[in-house]
């Protein structure tokens, strides 16, 4: 969306990045509601920041209620503030939602015609908007920290280590993100061992592993990044809306659960249910304890109740089984990056 220009919601969806398991398959599933036009928010100015503590921590409020007051997402906005920029994205498979969700929202605010290139790799993926030398990257990292092949054939994930990290520096934007993966076991685990220090494990508490990979991460950004050069955003927890861990391991599409058949979204959430959400409290404690202001895009209890809005078993080639962990684009995921432009605006 450009400043007051209607862009046709099909310009968006020209650029080759966006996977096929994440479109909104041609066939809907059967009742699946959809607006007839894109919702705009209120214009109100940008919230403000609700605490501030003695580190410098910025908390914002839960996205839910930040999406009601902030102001309309102008992509073209976008491109000029963050002309001669990189804005990077590192995490998993869910921070591949937000960034595909953001090249495509600037692709389409950005004017005809668009100078547009795409560059694809492992681990590193690039949308580059020419005429505003700005780059939006995504660094695919499961963990943040390393997985590394050891010599006699085992993975090791090293919760103390994060040799990758060099490649994020010099980036003007830094959206980071990581949990998805902590929790696979079986044939969805891709490490063997987990290794602290000199000790190797077989395995431990993953929320435990998950904490002290976050707190290497947390050392990192404190020692490394400028910030006179570079915001650091962590985004939250994204949920999943499978009925058990089971049925999430090995993707089956069941009769009923979950998010098969779900057409509208949920009207609970569970905000702040640190039962429901202990990896969420991990996330908030760790940036706490920073001393480098880290922003938290606090996307959990807005995406809780999107139910509705996940490839379930629509995904198609590339995704067998049901996926209610990642979200359809257009979709979800532009929600966070409307709540991003807010919270840039907020910083500024």
């Amino acid at each position: 969306m450009g400043r007051g220009r209607v862009v046709p919601n099909v310009r968006r969806l020209e650029l080759p990045l966006r996977p096929r398991r994440l479109r909104l398959p041609p066939q809907r599933p059967p009742g699946l509601h959809l607006p007839q036009a894109p919702v705009e928010p209120r214009r109100l100015p940008p919230p403000k920041v609700l605490d501030r503590s003695a580190s410098g921590v910025q908390f914002f409020i839960s996205a839910h209620d930040r999406f009601e007051r902030a102001p309309r997402f102008d992509g073209l906005d976008f491109l000029e503030r963050w002309r001669g920029k990189t804005v990077m994205f590192v995490g998993d498979s869910l921070s591949m939602n937000q960034w595909v969700s953001l090249a495509c929202m600037l692709h389409a605010a950005a004017p005809d015609p668009a100078r547009v290139s795409f560059t694809k790799g492992d681990p590193v993926s690039s949308v580059r908007f020419e005429d505003y030398d700005l780059s939006v990257v995504l660094y695919f990292s499961r963990f943040l920290v390393d997985v590394v092949e050891e010599e006699d054939g085992g993975r090791v994930l090293k919760l103390d280590s994060m040799q990758a990290a060099a490649s994020w520096l010099g980036a003007h934007l830094l959206v980071f993100n990581t949990w998805h993966w902590w929790t696979y076991k079986g044939a969805s685990q891709v490490w063997d061992y987990i290794q602290e220090g000199d000790r190797r494990y077989r395995d431990m508490n993953r929320l435990a592993a998950f904490s002290k990979g976050l707190s290497t991460w947390a050392r990192w950004v404190d020692a490394n990044v400028d910030t006179s050069l570079t915001r650091v955003i962590y985004q939250g927890v994204s949920p999943s809306h499978y009925t058990s861990k089971e049925q999430e391991s090995d993707g089956a599409a069941p009769a009923s659960g979950g998010c098969f058949q779900r057409t509208r979204p949920s009207q609970v959430a569970t905000d702040g249910d640190e039962a429901a959400f202990p990896e969420q409290v991990v996330v908030r404690g760790t940036i706490a304890s920073m001393a480098t202001p880290v922003s938290l895009l606090d996307v959990t209890a807005l995406s809780q109740l999107r139910i509705d809005a996940h490839p379930s078993v629509y995904g198609g080639p590339g995704r067998e089984g049901m996926d209610c962990t990642h979200w359809c684009i257009a979709g979800l995921p532009d929600a966070w990056n409307h709540i991003l432009y807010a919270m840039l605006l907020d910083q500024r």
